[in-house]
This record gives structure tokens, C-alpha cells and sequence, in this order.
């Protein structure tokens, strides 16, 4: 029996540094490769200032072998005007956050998405705990 894509009208928008990189960079590789998420948009804020952007030449290979579905941002320090283009260019009814962060980012940012109009609702926390054995 073949399976059934079925299409969902979300937007995971996932923010990470250098430490968060290792959790986030398998949640997404994850949701790429299962098929029932077919049609949901995945994108990545990887902020990274002093170590460089591990993973870079991964995220850019699955950047490429799915372009209607994933897309990696870099920058060597979060600005609000990246937050600011990702919300705009969203084409999903419903749009998620999830932040693994150092805390101090992690607070900066999650204070520029309530001003930007998103909801506490939609900004989740990574817990390295939930997913060390997943």
C-alpha cells in the first residue's frame, strides 16, 4: 500500500545558535523525510558569531533538495529585519517558532516576535531533554 501525502498549511520557522545547532539540525532533517508533512514549510535563523556555521554544507545540500520547502538563513548576529522578512513572506495560515538558544538571545528574540505580532502561543522553547533520544 503506497502512503498518502497529505498537504499541512504550516510554517516552522526554527532559530539556533552554535549549541542549539546539534537538536535543531536533526528536528529538521526528521520533518523532511517524513512524508505525511509533505507541503510544510520549514525555515532556519542559524545565528552563529564566533564558530562558524556547522552543519553548513548539510543544511545547504537539504536547502537544495527541497527548495518549495526549506530554507536556511545565516547571520553572524540576529536582526530583526530577518524576523521581520520571514513573517512577511509567510504563505501558511498557521506560523510556529521554535527557539534553542543561548537564554539571553532567547529573551531578545522571543521580545522582537511579540513586537512583530506574534503570540506566545506559536514561540516554543527547545528542551534538549524532550530530544536526546528521539
Amino acid at each position: 500500500m503506497q502512503k498518502v501525502k497529505e498537504t499541512t498549511d504550516k510554517h516552522l520557522v526554527f532559530v539556533a545558535d552554535s549549541d542549539g545547532i546539534n537538536t535543531v539540525f536533526l528536528m529538521l532533517v526528521e520533518r523532511l523525510k517524513d512524508d505525511r508533512l509533505y507541503g510544510e514549510h520549514l525555515t532556519l535563523l542559524y545565528v552563529s558569531d564566533n564558530y562558524g556555521f556547522v552543519f553548513k554544507e548539510e543544511l545547504d545540500i537539504l536547502t537544495k533538495r527541497f527548495p518549495t520547502r526549506f530554507l536556511t538563513c545565516y547571520e553572524s548576529s540576529h536582526r530583526q529585519e530577518t524576523l521581520e522578512a520571514i513573517i512577511n513572506t509567510n504563505t501558511k495560515k498557521q506560523m510556529e517558532f521554535h527557539l534553542d538558544l543561548a537564554e539571553e538571545e532567547r529573551h531578545s528574540i522571543c521580545s522582537e516576535l511579540h513586537f512583530l505580532g506574534i503570540d506566545n502561543r506559536n514561540i516554543h522553547i527547545i528542551t534538549h531533554q524532550l530530544y536526546q533520544n528521539n
